[in-house]
């Protein structure tokens, strides 16, 4: 067990009562009537997922379990893949109203099942055990072992989901340029500009995490955990504040 310090118990309470707060504010404003009210939702659940895991950490007391504190450590690879793929929902939602569906979000689960699926399988075929790593030298060190050397997969994966984040949330298409004569309506500024801070928002927080997964020095978790908490209250103050309008088109209509 890793000692935990004052400045961090008290950043474990004050993200819960944030992430919570928030979350019950925009699920609040979501049973209301207008365009935003599934973005909300969405938004919501992700600010829930992390008030969870501050929580977590909060009532293990005065410690921090060992092995989350491990470079490239299994547990956190497979939670921040968890993580990134639910944090994918609020933009996709934002960009492309109604794509949130149990099919959809099936298939956005469908890779990281599959790479998890087949570490857990060859692990269980071959009774391997997980190692603990000390460093990014032990990674070397020992990365002919099968559950050393995948775990690069697993950072991969992560870094897979980040990048679809980056590119397929719908900024560049609301915010093309229209063609004179052309009837479709103007682009949601107040939309784009959520989008935009949304994504500048897990650019920082994604960045911050990836170091973290490599190092996992009390310092550099803690940097990760106080972004994420003063960046996610600045993505929900904007969501917060926009207008209800009419109802969004969602996918699939004309």
């Amino acid at each position: 067990m890793i000692p935990a310090t004052l400045p961090e118990r008290i950043l474990f309470y004050f993200g819960a009562v944030l992430y919570f707060g928030c979350a019950a504010l925009l699920f609040v404003q979501s049973l209301r009537s207008g365009a935003d009210r599934r973005p909300r939702r969405a938004l919501a659940l992700i600010l829930l997922m992390w008030g969870a895991a501050h929580v977590a950490f909060g009532l293990q007391g005065t410690a921090i379990t060992a092995p989350a504190c491990h470079p490239v450590s299994v547990p956190a690879l497979l939670g921040g893949n968890v993580y990134v793929i639910i944090s994918l929902l609020y933009p996709l939602e934002l960009a492309r109203p109604g794509w949130i569906t149990s099919i959809r979000v099936a298939q956005l689960l469908l890779p990281f099942l599959v790479v998890t699926g087949i570490y857990l399988l060859v692990l269980g075929l071959s009774g391997e055990s997980v190692r603990d790593l000390d460093s990014l030298a032990s990674l070397l060190t020992h990365i002919a072992e099968f559950n050393v050397w995948y775990r690069i997969v697993l950072y991969l994966s992560i870094c897979f989901y980040m990048v679809y984040m980056f590119m397929n949330t719908g900024v560049a298409a609301l915010d093309a340029d229209r063609l004179p004569g052309d009837p479709s309506p103007a682009p949601d500024h107040c939309r784009l500009l959520q989008l935009r801070i949304y994504g500048a928002v897990m650019l920082c927080i994604s960045l911050a995490y990836l170091v973290t997964l490599l190092f996992s020095t009390p310092g550099s978790m803690f940097v990760h955990r106080a972004l994420s908490v003063l960046l996610f209250g600045v993505v929900s103050l904007f969501a917060a504040r926009r207008p209800a309008g009419m109802p969004a088109k969602t996918v699939g209509q004309p």
